[in-house]
């Protein structure tokens, strides 16, 4: 497992297991899955109606002496008041934008150790990434495969309606075969080389175990640049803010944390 060091001292796993959409019967099979794969990091919110269930079977495992919470990263929605009153150690923002995070750093007495955007192979945003990098916020990115079954059950598809499913770019494809790995692992490489920590949601067992694999190959320049050369920004953007109908906005086109349920 590769991290990244945040600015609170603490580290960031990599990759994590994200859980939108998820819950029940269904969610408790997959984290254990997880857990014995070797995922430590894991991402919910308010919004996923999952928190009882991934608190309870990180406590049974806990319990059973198989980890200890000083092992797990849970990345959920907090603010500042709960590190002053020690209930977390660090906090981020999600879904904002430079204008919006700058807003942040210049009134925030607890500066954000990272932020939580969509950012994919068709969404790269490269600005927000270089200045999340300047400022030493740690980049986690979510939708990083695509959410066909999300954009299929809400009927939705990417701003540019011509772009292929993304995990069949013929592009992404060479370059996943050229390093024998599938197009979901190649993709997930190319993220977290691009500086960023990935969460990528799956309940199927096989997928959960294939996406924890991304770690014993690395992606060459030319492979980079190919990759990077596949950005439509706003074209291949997939969360649009006007599909969710009650929303805090906090000026301009900006919204606050609560939008991390955006997932």
């Amino acid at each position: 497992m590769e991290f990244f060091k945040l600015r609170s001292g603490g580290r960031m796993p990599a990759l994590g297991y994200g859980t939108f959409l998820a819950t029940g019967i269904e969610l408790e099979k997959s984290l254990n899955i997880a857990l014995e794969t070797g995922y430590r990091c894991f991402d919910t919110a308010v919004g996923y109606n999952n928190e009882s269930i991934i608190g309870k079977v990180l406590n049974e495992w806990i319990s059973a002496g198989k980890v200890t919470r000083e092992e797990l990263f849970v990345i959920t929605k907090k603010m500042e008041e709960q590190v002053v009153n020690g209930r977390t150690k660090s906090i981020g923002l999600s879904n904002f934008n430079i204008k919006q995070i700058q807003r942040i750093l210049d009134n925030c007495k607890i500066r954000p150790d990272s932020l939580q955007n969509e950012n994919h192979l068709y969404f790269q945003a490269p600005e927000v990434v270089q200045f999340c990098k300047i400022n030493d916020i740690v980049l986690i990115s979510y939708s990083s495969l695509g959410m066909k079954s999300f954009r299929e059950l809400m009927a939705i598809s990417w701003n540019n309606k011509q772009l292929p499913e993304m995990l069949e770019n013929d592009v992404l494809v060479k370059v996943a075969k050229k390093h024998g790995k599938t197009p979901a692992q190649a993709l997930l490489r190319f993220i977290n080389q691009n500086g960023m920590s990935v969460i990528p949601k799956s309940t199927t067992p096989e997928r959960i175990v294939e996406n924890f694999q991304i770690f014993d190959f690395k992606l060459d320049t030319k492979d980079m640049d190919a990759l990077r050369n596949l950005d439509e920004g706003e074209g291949g953007r997939i969360v649009r803010f006007t599909m969710i109908k009650k929303f805090d906005a906090v000026g301009d086109e900006g919204l606050d944390v609560e939008f991390d349920e955006l997932e």
